[in-house]
């Protein structure tokens, strides 16, 4: 059996439940959290309009919570979703991660994985197959993680969007729904 510290790093960070009252009308740097979120490595899911960055671990079950609730604007076409994943919460994150990427369609594997487990906390990732974590995949996950640091962002699920007037924003926690990415700042 491999190092799994090789295939795949991971980090401790807490996940947070968090919600709509966590809607940050203005970050430190908004406009650069947003580009450089938007420019991390990931995976899409949707399209549409609003388009939103979110940060998210496998093993975090608000991470699953947020997604399972966004799901409705995913597959309505209402909403386009950037997954940039991390493995921060546990050793096991990245375990979970790499079993995840190594899947013939990763981006599928981690958004299907992360809504079954929301609905069912005993649901395992698939074989990891260590063949098939690319070297780009494990330096994108690092490159995820040091991003997070040097912008700060202190747990999972946290997401980054524009408004509809172009203002950048971020929320730290699970959305009551994929409505919050499109509701004016208060």
């Amino acid at each position: 059996m491999p190092d799994i510290a090789n295939i795949m790093p991971s980090t401790g960070l807490p996940s947070a439940p968090g919600g709509a009252a966590d809607v940050l009308a203005a970050v430190d740097q908004p406009a650069e959290v947003v580009e450089q979120l938007e420019a991390a490595w990931g995976y899409t899911v949707g399209y549409g309009d609003p388009r939103v960055t979110m940060v998210l671990d496998p093993e975090c079950p608000f991470c699953g919570a947020a997604l399972a609730a966004m799901r409705p604007a995913l597959e309505a076409g209402s909403m386009h979703l950037r997954m940039v994943p991390v493995a921060v919460v546990s050793q096991r994150s990245g375990i979970t991660l790499a079993s995840l990427l190594s899947a013939e369609a990763p981006g599928a594997a981690l958004y299907d994985f992360m809504l079954a487990k929301a609905a069912d906390s005993t649901v395992r990732p698939p074989r990891l197959r260590v063949e098939g974590v690319t070297p780009e995949m494990r330096q994108g996950v690092a490159d995820n993680i040091t991003l997070m640091r040097s912008l700060d962002i202190r747990q999972v699920p946290y997401f980054a969007w524009r408004d509809e007037a172009g203002q950048a924003r971020a929320l730290s926690g699970v959305p009551a729904s994929g409505d919050v990415f499109t509701r004016p700042a208060r």
